[in-house]
């Protein structure tokens, strides 16, 4: 019986395929290297669905792209208009709660809306699925300072973390340092073993990605 560690290089191999096919670098606030340990760790608690008795490609093949279809459309409508779910909405962009008829910043919901997440929500997602092209309308400032708003998101991250988590943030996704130097902080002591480190760093991680999604979502990073 194969374990999880016996087929990692070919869960990478699959999850580079699959970064060409989904086209992410388009999406602008996945980062694909997250998306890749969020589907690892996914693969691995699904482990058991895996019948042996078949071909692991096809299967693993069906994991990663639900995954991603599920963080896509997650990540997408969590920038939706406020409208679609309200009493007043008459049509794409018609309103019967303003005076002008049009959904516009005179309602409150909408000016949070379109300071905070208007943005986001523009940014063209152009991706395959099932061998089809979604094509989301598209508003990308040409002249943003991707430099500037990567170091405010940064900052922003970091005043939302305890102090040991914040050194571990930085190690990760500031210095870039190898995860096998970053197990070694004394935030770490309190595990026995390097696998355990090593899962406690997998569980950090998946912590520190949500709290950048509530981030991007709630502040005015564009």
């Amino acid at each position: 019986m194969f374990e999880f560690p016996d087929k990692i290089e070919e869960i990478d191999m699959l999850l580079e395929r699959s970064r060409k096919k989904w086209h992410l670098d388009a999406v602008q606030w996945m980062d694909y290297d997250d998306v890749c340990q969020i589907i690892r760790l996914h693969i691995f608690k699904k482990w058991h669905l895996w019948d042996q008795t078949r071909t692991f490609g096809p299967w693993c093949n069906r994991v990663i792209s639900h995954q991603i279809t599920n963080l896509i459309r997650n990540n997408y409508t969590a920038f939706q208009k406020p409208c679609l779910k309200c009493p007043h909405y008459t049509s794409d962009n018609g309103c019967g709660f303003t005076a002008s008829g049009v959904q516009d910043t005179s309602c409150d919901d909408y000016a949070k809306w379109s300071k905070k997440k208007k943005n986001n929500h523009d940014v063209k997602l152009t991706l395959s699925i099932e061998n089809q092209v979604i094509d989301h309308s598209v508003c990308i400032n040409n002249e943003f300072d991707y430099d500037h708003g990567t170091n405010r998101i940064h900052f922003q991250i970091m005043k939302r973390l305890s102090k040991d988590h914040r050194i571990i943030y930085k190690a990760l996704y500031i210095d870039e340092r190898d995860e096998s130097f970053i197990i070694l902080e004394p935030f770490f002591d309190d595990e026995k073993t390097d696998s355990q480190k090593k899962k406690k760093l997998e569980l950090l991680k998946k912590s520190l990605y949500q709290v950048a999604q509530e981030v991007m979502q709630e502040e005015d990073i564009l």
